[in-house]
């Protein structure tokens, strides 16, 4: 009877409820720190701003992600449920809470910052002056496919299950992205960061024609990744998925996996060098975007491909193998 008695009780509706509430809840607190920081950060023009970011996102996603997942983004909502790892009732429920918590950041950043002409407008996203619409949406949907790629990878699959660095892999591509092309398309990434837009025309009286590109770019990236995601990673699947392991194109997939997973970091970092080394890339820290870029595709491939990204590193590869090939034949 006591043995009965220390077992945890069987799950009702209510628990079921709570459980959504809190879900929600950390969904929006992760969402509102982030923007929060964007607008306070990026409106003071703090040097190291898109540190700021990255760094407040990775620490939201180890405070949350036990809880929620910690996506506090639409675009990475939808590439988890692509990926079948979320319904749709959920999903929907998640965006709505990220929404808000974007709102009540921007409205605490506001707070901070507005209300004295000596005081700046809260950070929001923005195209820089003289860049062309297409340049900005490319911009947005690169670098948040590479978010919502990091997060599939590293936060989503049985072979880095329980690894301890997927919210640093995570923070540090937001960070890398924020450096690499913040300048371009104004570095939104997340279609929630858009609310801090019309927070701050209550000041400046103004919504930037340019909204689309940051709601429509990142969901374009996040579906992008949710849909290469599911076609190189059958095993992944739940049973009876049209594309999972028993379908008959898997094998196929599978074999195919690593190159694919080798071609995309390499552009990713090859796009990460491109333009934060860019003469017009007056951040000054391109060699933290370019190396954190590269961080976070070794943590994504590694599993799948051994991620080398670079010739020299296969070439490397290759001598070490057939070197411990040579040894075992009595070479």
């Amino acid at each position: 009877a006591s043995d009965w008695d220390d077992r945890p009780p069987l799950p009702t509706a209510d628990m079921f409820a709570r459980d959504t509430y809190s879900k929600l809840l950390a969904e929006m607190i992760g969402t509102f720190l982030l923007t929060y920081t964007i607008a306070v950060a990026a409106g003071s023009g703090a040097f190291l701003a898109a540190v700021a970011i990255g760094s407040t996102l990775m620490t939201a996603i180890y405070a949350g992600g036990h809880i929620s997942g910690a996506h506090y983004n639409p675009a990475v909502t939808l590439a988890i449920f692509i990926r079948g790892k979320i319904a749709v009732a959920e999903a929907v429920a998640y965006v709505l809470a990220q929404i808000l918590g974007g709102f009540l950041g921007g409205v605490a950043g506001f707070v901070l910052l507005d209300g004295e002409e000596s005081r700046p407008p809260i950070g929001a996203p923005d195209l820089a002056s003289g860049v062309g619409r297409g340049s900005a949406f490319l911009a947005e949907v690169v670098i948040t496919f590479a978010l919502a790629w990091t997060v599939l990878n590293v936060a989503t699959t049985t072979a880095q299950a329980n690894n301890s660095y997927y919210g640093l892999a995570i923070g540090f591509t937001v960070l890398s992205g924020a450096i690499s092309v913040g300048g371009v398309s104004g570095g939104c990434f997340n279609p929630a960061v858009v609310m801090l837009t019309f927070v701050r025309a209550i000041s400046t009286e103004s919504v930037t024609e340019h909204v689309w590109i940051h709601i429509v770019g990142p969901l374009l990236g996040g579906g992008l990744a949710g849909a290469l995601f599911v076609l190189l990673q059958p095993s992944e699947m739940s049973a009876g998925h049209p594309f999972g392991a028993a379908s008959a194109s898997a094998p196929l997939r599978k074999q195919a996996a690593p190159y694919v997973y080798e071609a995309v970091g390499t552009f990713l970092l090859c796009f990460t060098v491109a333009c934060a080394a860019s003469p017009r890339n007056g951040s000054g820290l391109a060699p933290l975007s370019i190396g954190s870029m590269l961080m976070a595709q070794v943590y994504s491939g590694g599993s799948t491909s051994g991620a080398n990204y670079n010739p020299a590193v296969t070439l490397a590869v290759w001598i070490r193998k057939a070197k411990s090939a040579a040894g075992a034949a009595g070479y």
